[in-house]
């Protein structure tokens, strides 16, 4: 339920059940530090662009209490956004039905798995949105997409509702790299992009992987 779980490989250090019982933190110790940060300085309302810099000490600061009171307050929608959307999750739940493995990539409250009928497994980088998934009876853990700690062909399936726009454009190619690393031989990938603010409307993309 807490402690640390150290990489065979690389000898890295992940801590266990310091955000909530059991739950392991899977990010990168960098990518934990700076989330803890903008989280903290919302909460005060400094402009974190215009901060000035200082040492940051993970070990001490990531366990302070005041970041539990930064985490957004959120209600978790359990409808699809859209006709379209509605279309294509229906599609892929169609496909899965007898998928054992699933990742749902950036999963924020657990609403994608949800609404396909699954209770597994979700990941994010927001704390905040693992409360939320696990509230809804949603295994979810932290990690980041653009390092993901799993052995390679570990899943049937991925879901990446409206998570991509959250890359950063010079990360895609590592994202989509990630993605295709876990996902098995013939596994099948939701992708869909949110609505852009020119109105063009959400793109979706259903894919399987090939062995090439």
């Amino acid at each position: 339920m807490f402690g640390v779980l150290k990489c065979r490989q690389c000898g890295q250090l992940y801590p266990l059940g310091n955000y909530f019982l059991g739950i392991p933190n899977l990010r990168s110790r960098g990518l934990r530090i700076e989330v803890f940060e903008r989280a903290w300085f919302k909460m005060f309302d400094v402009d974190v662009d215009r901060r000035v810099s200082y040492p940051k000490d993970l070990d001490f600061r990531v366990n302070e209490v005041p970041y539990f009171m930064s985490l957004p307050r959120e209600e978790c929608s359990d409808e699809c956004s859209s006709v379209l959307e509605a279309r294509y999750l229906n599609r892929f739940r169609a496909l899965t039905t007898s998928f054992k493995r699933i990742l749902s990539v950036g999963c924020c409250c657990g609403r994608d798995l949800k609404l396909i009928g699954r209770n597994e497994l979700g990941i994010d980088i927001l704390p905040s949105n693992i409360v939320l998934a696990n509230s809804q009876s949603i295994l979810a853990i932290l990690a980041d997409t653009r390092m993901l700690l799993f052995k390679d062909n570990s899943f049937d399936a991925l879901l990446a509702v409206e998570s991509a726009e959250y890359i950063l454009v010079v990360d895609t190619s590592k994202f989509v790299d990630e993605l295709s690393k876990v996902l098995k031989p013939k596994g099948i990938v939701l992708l869909t992009l949110e609505k852009c603010s020119d109105g063009v409307t959400k793109n979706s993309i259903t894919s399987t992987r090939t062995n090439t």
